[in-house]
């Protein structure tokens, strides 16, 4: 056996690993969540960018700065023109994030050390009570006392 395949297949198996158990919790936050506050607005000039070509909110589009994170707000733009709908953009950009921050760690023990950092987020737990505790009776879950705190990863 090669040893560079014993050097980096730990790591790689890690890695797929992780991602096996991050898949679940992301899809879980897509399916479950409901992006609130700054996560919508910045979805909303998102939306528009990739509608108009225009930076702006609302549907006057008179340009109108106010999207705090302009890279961000690109890539899901350019992800909204592709087809893909903004809250699956973001999540997915942080899933692809997540992975590359996990694949430049060296050994296997950090990795996984990583990967309970970034399950530790509190978006993916309000997600799954919002799987257990579903609320058919109202509109939004912002009203829900066990997801109205918690705001989108964008």
């Amino acid at each position: 056996m090669d040893i560079t395949f014993r050097q980096t297949a730990p790591t790689t198996l890690t890695l797929a690993l992780c991602a096996v158990v991050m898949f679940p919790l992301f899809w879980l936050a897509y399916t479950y969540a409901v992006p609130t506050e700054d996560a919508v607005i910045l979805f909303e000039y998102a939306r528009n960018l990739a509608r108009t070509g225009v930076i702006s909110y609302g549907h006057s589009g008179i340009p109108v700065e106010g999207a705090t994170d302009f890279l961000w707000m690109v890539m899901i733009a350019a992800l909204k023109r592709a087809g893909v709908p903004e809250f699956l953009s973001a999540l997915a950009l942080n899933f692809a994030g997540a992975l590359i921050i996990l694949s430049q760690l060296k050994d296997s023990a950090r990795k996984i050390i990583a990967l309970f950092g970034l399950l530790l987020t509190p978006y993916l737990y309000a997600a799954l009570l919002r799987r257990l505790y579903p609320l058919p009776h109202r509109k939004h879950a912002s009203s829900h006392p066990f997801t109205g705190g918690f705001s989108c990863c964008a």
